[in-house]
Formats: structure tokens, C-alpha cells, sequence
């Protein structure tokens, strides 16, 4: 049986980083409303990280190999912002 689940995170200048679980997905897709850093760790968000920009969609298809694991976002330079996630393809 498989399921869909949409989580959306809204931001702000005193939001810290927000850990987001990729659960056993087999498709993510990922919306920015603002700049988004992330990354596979969260001591590497000042450094090594993955800048989704504003209004765009990260899709991340089969074989998708962040499955199963968290990634690690927050703000890059805005004040306020969402970020939308749809884990598709969840094994129940």
C-alpha cells in the first residue's frame, strides 16, 4: 500500500534549521518560496550545502538515494519563507 504526504515549513528570520525526513519515499519533490540551503548534515549548512532557489522545484526521482534519510534546511538570505515537500511513494 502506498501513500502521499505533503508537509509544508514555513521560516522566518528566527527560524533555526528545520530537519526534514525523507521517510522510504520513492519520489520527493521539493518547492522553495525563498533561497534554501540544504544539506546532508546540519553542521554543513554554513559550508557545504545545496541552494534552492526561490520558486523553483527540486525533484528528486527514482533511484532516489536520499531515501530513507534527513536533510538538513534553512533560510539563505530572506526573512520569511515556506518550503513545501511531497514524499510520494511512501511504503506503509
Amino acid at each position: 500500500m502506498y501513500s502521499s504526504n505533503i508537509t509544508r515549513y514555513a521560516y522566518s528570520s528566527g527560524t533555526a534549521i528545520v530537519a526534514v525526513g525523507t521517510s522510504n519515499a520513492q519520489r520527493v519533490l521539493i518547492r522553495a518560496t525563498a533561497d534554501i540551503r540544504i544539506a546532508l548534515d546540519e553542521a554543513r549548512l554554513d559550508d557545504d550545502y545545496f541552494t534552492l532557489l526561490a520558486n523553483q522545484t527540486l525533484i528528486l526521482d527514482p533511484p532516489n538515494l536520499v531515501q530513507g534519510y534527513f536533510y538538513y534546511t534553512r533560510l539563505d538570505s530572506a526573512s520569511s519563507g515556506n518550503l513545501e515537500v511531497w514524499l510520494q511513494g511512501v511504503v506503509a
